[in-house]
């Protein structure tokens, strides 16, 4: 077997001999050629940087073992799983748009207390100060800032807004009612 040493000088040399030829790919080609067929004899590989170790031949009944624990192992993960219905899909779109909710202000709080968080830091002139601004922000602190932001961000209800076009109120209509329509018609061409 060769080093690695003696193929550089050998290759090393079989370059230099074909520099002569004209097309420097077609040397390169007959250079790695001539190495390799060098090689072939034994088992080792030039190119190879790693060693490959003999698999380890693997018996039926592992096998088949394996393929047991596998489909087992993929039953369990399917056990929780449920295929969308179609009659109760207004709900789950229901469910995403509150889960989508809880992100968005999920991020934001979180946004709003980098901010508390940056400003606070900044004022803070030393280390020690710092360090202070640091301990004094606790998982609590948060949480309560979390909650503040979810009384804020709760849409209103239909009863709390009135509606912008004045035809949605519900005293659109006059007090008097519909008999009376014809008797305002009657005074006003008075």
């Amino acid at each position: 077997m060769l080093n690695t040493e003696t193929l550089v000088a050998q290759v090393a040399d079989i370059i230099e001999g074909d520099l002569n030829e004209q097309d420097d790919d077609a040397s390169w080609a007959d250079a790695m050629w001539k190495i390799l067929r060098k090689q072939s004899r034994g088992d080792h590989v030039v190119l190879c940087k790693v060693k490959v170790e003999p698999e380890e031949k693997i018996s039926r009944a592992e096998l088949k073992e394996k393929q047991k624990k596998r489909k087992l192992k993929r039953k369990y993960d399917e056990l929780a799983r449920v295929k969308p219905d179609a009659l109760e899909k207004g709900y789950e779109q229901n469910l995403r748009r509150i889960a989508t909710r809880g992100v968005v202000q999920l991020f934001t709080t979180v946004q709003k207390h980098q901010k508390t968080m940056e400003s606070k830091l900044k004022k803070a002139k030393t280390e020690g100060k710092k360090e202070k601004v640091m301990k004094s922000h606790t998982k609590k602190e948060f949480l309560d800032l979390l909650d503040d932001n979810a009384g804020k961000d709760t849409p209103a209800t239909s009863e709390d807004k009135e509606p912008a076009w004045k035809v949605l109120r519900e005293d659109f209509m006059p007090k008097g009612g519909m008999q009376d329509w014809n008797m305002e018609d009657d005074d006003e061409s008075d």
